[in-house]
């Protein structure tokens, strides 16, 4: 959200853009396990938690819990994609990069260059990962971020449209208002347009309403 309100408010924002950078870069620095792709958890002020196990059962989970790593996913390359676009930081790129190369994704290489070697057999279809070609695609004007998109687009059609809805996969039975496969083909249809400002900007939320197909 600090970063949308950044780009919403223009100079007025830039407090808002300069802090989230920040934050992104610290918890890269001190929480990211590159060879891994994984973040530690973590408090505040940067103790490791990895391995803490739960007194009591409270608000995080249930007793004997054991605090792990967690993957460096869709949802943090979209993020780290969208603070690149909007800072062009050389280290929130480096960390764009790591986490593709986590997903296997290819490897972008170095954006100050602009040479890349993407992974056009991807299987992945997360609209996160949508989100954040396109993030790409228009932070270097880079062809290939689109072609990549338009891939993993086809990938989301595949498992997620049955039944004349955007469910998991063919095998669920409930649909969800609020899934975000549609808000992504969308986009990624006003981006082969040219006209990314048709679509409302994606924020990364969702409320979990459903329906049932059948």
């Amino acid at each position: 959200m600090q970063l949308e309100l950044s780009e919403a408010l223009g100079p007025d924002g830039e407090d808002f853009l300069k802090w989230a950078v920040e934050g992104l870069k610290a918890y890269a620095k001190y929480g990211y396990i590159p060879e891994e792709n994984r973040f530690r958890p973590m408090w505040a002020e940067g103790t490791d938690l990895t391995g803490y196990v739960f007194p009591r059962t409270g608000s995080y989970g249930q007793e004997g819990k054991v605090l792990e790593s967690k993957k460096a996913d869709e949802k943090f390359l979209f993020t780290y994609a969208r603070a690149y676009r909007l800072s062009k930081d050389k280290e929130i790129g480096e960390m764009v990069g790591s986490i593709m190369k986590g997903l296997q994704l290819g490897d972008p290489g170095s954006f100050s260059t602009g040479s890349s070697d993407l992974n056009f057999d991807t299987d992945n279809s997360n609209p996160n990962t949508l989100f954040a070609m396109l993030e790409l695609n228009r932070a270097m004007d880079d062809p290939n971020y689109l072609q990549l998109a338009a891939i993993i687009g086809d990938n989301i059609l595949n498992r997620s449209f049955h039944k004349g809805f955007f469910l998991q996969d063919k095998e669920q039975n409930n649909a969800e208002f609020d899934a975000i496969e549609p808000l992504a083909l969308l986009s990624l249809e006003a981006a082969l347009l040219g006209k990314p400002e048709l679509v409302p900007t994606y924020s990364g939320g969702r409320n979990g309403l459903s329906l049932k197909t059948e």
